[in-house]
């Protein structure tokens, strides 16, 4: 095993320090002496020996060789550091483009999201306005209604009074009413009594002054009634009232039939009747009656109503 090749780095008597370097031009000469002490450290004891026994020519053809070599692995060297140099240019390139376009964007989105957060602030307050005025017309909505709460309870209160005089005054207004229609009822139920009456004196009149049965002052309409709007009041027994008059009639003209000077049959007179039937009369079979009832004008007997004066 050979022995550590460790050559002291020399210029001249001092070592090689830190501070040295080949490029520097302030003195040649000590550059030149650092080259040469640093091509002493790489020149082997073996590779002399082979170096000094070589010949000339062979070693100027190991010489060029190295040199060729040298050169184009220098240029070889160049031309790949000058690729990557390229690429690392391009890839800076693509770095600070792509860099450029992060930060665009970046700037693009950091705009719009302060445009948003302005917008979102500017909601905000809006929404808070609105709160804020929702609450007080809340607060006035709920003392209207507590007004109009108040307002329909006395309104309530009124229409319950109204509604309770209203059924009072109904009450009473049905119960005058149903006295006026009472008393005009009564009323009128005694004026058709009264008619009716009158109508019986009428035809038991006619019957005592012998006017023939069918004579048309017997007839309803051809009576001078009191009362004519409140007519004749209904009776159950007029029918046997009729029969009563008929038998009376017969009996009465019996009578004058027997009579002593009993003139003939009286013809029915077609003229305008009289308002009243006359006590002077040609046939002296015909007598008056001196109590005749409704032998006065036709309007009857004046009568005081019994109905009590209504209230207005």
């Amino acid at each position: 095993m050979g022995e550590v090749w460790a050559l002291a780095l020399r210029v001249g008597k001092r070592l090689i320090t830190t501070q040295d370097s080949l490029l520097g031009t302030s003195n040649i000469d000590v550059s030149a002496q650092i080259a040469h002490g640093l091509g002493a450290a790489v020149c082997l004891p073996e590779d002399i020996r082979a170096w000094n026994v070589m010949p000339s020519g062979k070693a100027f053809r190991h010489i060029a060789r190295g040199l060729f070599t040298a050169t184009q692995g220098i240029l070889t060297m160049e031309s790949q550091i000058y690729d990557l140099d390229k690429i690392i240019k391009d890839k800076d390139d693509d770095h600070a483009k792509a860099m450029a376009e992060v930060v665009e964007d970046n700037t693009t989105n950091y705009k719009k999201l302060e445009k948003e957060h302005h917008d979102t602030i500017n909601k905000m307050k809006d929404t808070e306005e609105k709160a804020r005025v929702e609450a007080e017309l809340r607060s006035k909505s709920e003392v209207e209604v507590a007004e109009l709460k108040e307002k329909v309870r006395l309104l309530e209160a009124e229409c319950v009074k109204s509604i309770g005089l209203a059924r009072e005054e109904g009450i009473k207004e049905g119960k005058q009413a149903g006295q006026q229609e009472l008393l005009d009822q009564v009323r009128t139920d005694f004026q058709g009594v009264f008619n009716r009456g009158f109508w019986d004196g009428w035809k038991l009149a006619l019957k005592k002054a012998t006017v023939p049965r069918f004579s048309r002052w017997f007839l309803r309409e051809k009576t001078p009634l009191p009362y004519p709007e409140a007519g004749l009041r209904a009776s159950d027994a007029e029918e046997e009232d009729d029969e009563d008059d008929d038998g009376e009639a017969e009996v009465v003209s019996g009578e004058q039939d027997n009579a002593p000077g009993s003139s003939a049959f009286v013809p029915e007179d077609t003229s305008d009747p009289p308002a009243f039937v006359p006590k002077d009369t040609s046939d002296p079979s015909v007598s008056v009656p001196e109590d005749v009832p409704g032998s006065s004008a036709p309007s009857g007997p004046t009568l005081v109503d019994p109905a009590p004066p209504t209230e207005t």
